[in-house]
């Protein structure tokens, strides 16, 4: 009977410690839509991409928990471009520019019958050359003209011209549905784009130099 009574007891408490540890450590992937922008004070707008990749969950209670993601980010603008720039008078064109990061965002969430208000921190770190695509031939013409490697309508820049580390506050609302899930967030960037000790002519012709980043996030996923 003593044996029998201690392998119960060790059978419930493995089982229990087996529910805590799942109710406590959850993980998943998201993925979905960005719609990007940086800060200049060129006529510009918003720019579609994606974001997908990994997260953890810490569920301290029922209705707190922290959730921190590692997300393969794509983000930029697209910039119109008239009138006097740097010398030469622009009847139009524009540049769709790209630029590709590791987003690592910390998230507090709060749980409240299944609608989630997320908010935390995160920091960004760009993984690749910014690509642009430039349209119309004189914008292409005074490109070429300024002392940057670009000599095609589609290329990349140097990364050496902008930061690699971003950083920044983000907010949203999700909405659970079993282990799946759907959320939609806005981030915002504190840190400056530009290189702020290697300034250039595209800097300067795009006024990047105090530009950020912003994205609106639209995502689906699953949990574990």
């Amino acid at each position: 009977m003593k044996k029998l009574i201690i392998t119960l007891s060790i059978i419930t408490a493995m089982f229990f410690t087996t529910n805590v540890k799942a109710q406590f450590l959850s993980f998943g992937v998201k993925g979905g839509l960005n719609l990007s922008d940086i800060s200049i004070d060129l006529e510009h707008g918003m720019k579609a991409g994606y974001h997908a990749g990994l997260l953890g969950r810490l569920n301290l209670s029922e209705m707190f928990a922290i959730q921190p993601e590692v997300l393969f980010s794509t983000k930029g603008t697209k910039i119109d471009l008239k009138g006097d720039i740097l010398g030469q008078t622009l009847d139009g064109g524009n540049i769709r520019f790209n630029m590709n990061y590791i987003d690592v965002p910390v998230k507090a969430v709060i749980d409240i019958m299944g609608i989630e208000l997320q908010a935390g921190p995160y920091v960004s770190f760009l993984v690749s050359n910014p690509q642009y695509n430039i349209q119309g031939n004189k914008l292409l013409e005074l490109l070429e003209s300024l002392d940057i490697d670009i000599d095609k309508e589609k290329g990349a820049l140097d990364k050496a011209l902008f930061e690699t580390l971003d950083y920044g506050i983000t907010a949203g609302i999700g909405y659970n549905i079993s282990n799946f899930f759907v959320s939609a967030s806005y981030n915002y960037g504190l840190g400056k784009v530009a290189n702020q000790e290697k300034p250039s002519d595209y800097i300067k012709l795009l006024n990047m130099k105090d530009a950020k980043n912003s994205v609106i996030r639209f995502s689906v996923g699953i949990r574990f």
